[in-house]
């Protein structure tokens, strides 16, 4: 969460700190967290949280940043970008949260 909390302030100049400090502070975070300090959008515009929910198998949650028509989020391999049909085989959900 500290990524996209990150990629919010320094591209989009939006601090949500205070909305996620108990949660960086637990080292954690949940998509329910997600839901009550962000509105959810039924599209994405840049600068809004994208949420992944996996398909069945899959561990967790996945949480990045709509940038341009892309999803910018960590990988194991680092950073990366990725157009959002690319996660429909992955994911089971996607929805988007903008912050006021």
């Amino acid at each position: 969460m500290p990524f996209a909390r990150d990629v919010l302030l320094e591209c989009f100049d939006k601090d949500v700190s205070s909305n996620f400090a108990k949660l960086i502070k637990q080292g954690t975070w949940s998509p329910e967290i997600i839901k009550q300090k962000f509105k959810r959008a039924a599209k994405p515009q840049s600068g809004d949280l994208v949420l992944m929910r996996p398909r069945l198998g899959r561990h967790s949650s996945h949480v990045g940043v709509y940038m341009g028509g892309q999803v910018v989020h960590l990988t194991e391999s680092g950073v990366t970008a990725q157009s959002l049909s690319a996660f429909t085989n992955q994911f089971s959900t996607i929805r988007y949260y903008r912050h006021d």
